[in-house]
């Protein structure tokens, strides 16, 4: 019998993004973090709402949001920040399907692995790594 395996789930109106929690480290409410002052690469802090907002899903306003540090391959640290409810949810890997060829490509440069459909939302799987150089690189491009 397959195991659920564990993920962060950022809930958003119609799209849940999925981090495996293999890749989290730790995770903190903040309160009133202005985070245009301190995201970036330099930094290693970066806004999950814009990302989010690449698949025309928005933030609610929030006083609170929450940090989640990612587990590092070397000694950087990276985290993102959201305003939108995180949760751990458990979900058997076989719920998940792989894209057509077609989409396979840019969703997995993007840093999307695979999808389910729950409850009227698309749940994304992702490396969330892949996702923030992928938009790190295409903002050096626009430049």
């Amino acid at each position: 019998m397959l195991q659920p395996e564990k993920f962060i789930c950022i809930e958003y109106p119609q799209v849940d993004f999925l981090i495996p929690s293999d890749y989290v480290v730790s995770s903190v409410g903040v309160k009133d973090l202005d985070i245009s002052l301190l995201h970036g690469q330099s930094s290693g802090i970066f806004d999950f709402d814009e990302i989010a907002a690449g698949f025309e899903q928005y933030p609610r306003k929030s006083d609170i949001k929450t940090m989640i540090v990612l587990k590092s391959d070397d000694n950087s640290h990276m985290s993102v920040v959201t305003t939108q409810e995180c949760r751990v949810c458990t979900i058997k890997l076989k719920e998940f399907g792989l894209f057509s060829d077609f989409y396979t490509e840019q969703f997995q440069r993007f840093g999307i692995l695979a999808c389910s459909f729950k409850d009227n939302k698309i749940q994304m799987l992702m490396n969330v790594k892949e996702t923030i150089d992928y938009m790190m690189n295409s903002q050096l491009e626009e430049l």
